[in-house]
């Protein structure tokens, strides 16, 4: 194994590299490399040819993780995230898996590709061109004239908030949040694919904002949907960009061909303009996501306990696929209102854990305990405890893998219509 010290854009920076296929060439190519990009990183002409010096050095080196690791801080530092190393080191760290590390750094490589272009505008989809340059921050005073202030001034700007947003999603899934969107159906779905699929977040990111759409393994189209990079000129809104892009265009796939998402009203609108409705189904997109095909068991109709035993056996079942099950919960101030979707984490007969597209991990223990209880405490009465999160839980979503017979004899049912919440 060859040990490497190599010094990056800012000189006090060192980081060791660890390598069965580190070659000294590849060291000196890298040192030279890094050497070359700190004598020109203010230049904007000069910057462009270090970058073409860039993808000349990743086909040299044969694009070893290593190596890419590297050319991938110095193309953020020249968007101007600043803490660029920090986060790509927790995502390094968090992605333990060779063959996804690999692929998640071709996808984010290529990504930022794109958006370093000096022919940018011609690279991004034109909804998105459209959507950046009608999306506002309010109004302020210029000249004693009242102006519309725009949330992206350049396509850089936008470049920037959306690199460092996605880095920011999956250095920490847990921080993606639907905020006061009713998107949890698709959301849940967003932090589930940034927690085991990295590389296919950048990829769904990617081809969004450039081709206009997603086509899934099994060659569905998702399509962009802008309405959520468009900011109104008095909207809050403090999901990522990231999640701004990708929730409603998942809600707009969810809906079918006759509906419409739109984003500002948070409505699924009928193409003849007669009919609405909020929420969507989270087994639509999950099935064409994670490539396999998902069912709703209700158990609205089990005793608490009956729900514990059952929720156990399954999850335990399909452990060893790892697969993400989806929960239908009510959270509202009564156990039968505001249906929400969250993932099962773990479960015990004394206390469970999930992850709420609310923006946390949340768990229930039976002596009533919280712990990061919802946070939109003035909307919804927070669940008391565990017995009242299972008793206010009434469907579960996952791989069709358990056997017909396992599933009659547990007593549950299979819904023969979709459920939207």
């Amino acid at each position: 194994m060859t040990n490497a010290v190599i010094f990056t854009q800012n000189s006090k920076d060192l980081y060791q590299v660890h390598s069965n296929n580190l070659t000294n060439d590849k060291i000196n190519n890298s040192i030279n490399l890094i050497n070359f990009t700190n004598n020109y990183n203010k230049n904007y002409n000069k910057q462009n040819i270090s970058l073409k010096l860039i993808n000349k050095f990743e086909n040299a080196l044969n694009s070893s993780i290593d190596i890419i690791f590297f050319l991938i801080i110095y193309k953020l530092n020249q968007l101007g995230i600043n803490n660029a190393v920090f986060l790509i080191k927790q995502l390094d760290n968090r992605i333990t898996d060779n063959n996804e590390k690999q692929k998640f750094y071709k996808e984010l490589n290529e990504l930022l590709d794109i958006l370093l272009s000096k022919d940018l505008d011609k690279k991004l989809h034109p909804e998105v061109i459209k959507a950046i340059n009608e999306s506002t921050n309010g109004i302020k005073i210029k000249d004693s004239k009242l102006i519309k202030e725009k949330e992206f001034p350049t396509l850089r700007d936008f470049s920037r908030k959306l690199i460092l947003d996605l880095l920011l999603a999956l250095s920490n899934p847990n921080s993606i949040s639907q905020e006061q969107k009713g998107t949890c159906s698709q959301t849940v779905i967003e932090r589930a694919i940034a927690e085991r699929m990295p590389s296919e977040y950048v990829k769904i990111i990617k081809d969004l904002i450039t081709k206009g759409e997603y086509i899934t393994k099994s060659g569905k189209v998702i399509k962009l949907n802008s309405g959520g990079i468009k900011k109104g000129l008095f909207e809050k809104d403090d999901r990522y960009l990231t999640t701004r892009i990708i929730a409603p265009s998942f809600m707009e796939f969810s809906n079918g061909e006759e509906y419409d998402y739109d984003d500002d009203t948070d409505y699924n609108i009928s193409k003849d303009n007669k009919k609405k409705y909020k929420g969507s189904s989270t087994e639509v997109t999950a099935k064409e996501i994670f490539n396999t095909d998902y069912q709703i068991i209700q158990i609205k109709h089990l005793s608490i306990q009956q729900k514990v035993d059952t929720i156990q056996i399954l999850l335990k079942l399909l452990m060893f696929k790892k697969y993400p099950i989806f929960l239908y919960t009510y959270y509202g101030a009564k156990p039968n209102e505001g249906g929400h979707a969250v993932e099962l984490k773990e479960i015990t007969n004394n206390f469970i854990t999930v992850s709420n597209p609310w923006g946390q991990i949340e768990t229930y223990t039976t002596d009533g305990k919280k712990i990061n209880n919802p946070k939109y405490k003035d909307e919804y009465s927070p669940i008391n405890n565990f017995e009242d999160f299972i008793n206010r839980t009434t469907h579960i979503l996952l791989p069709p893998f358990i056997p017909t017979n396992i599933l009659k004899q547990l007593n549950l049912i299979l819904p023969n219509k979709r459920i939207i919440i």
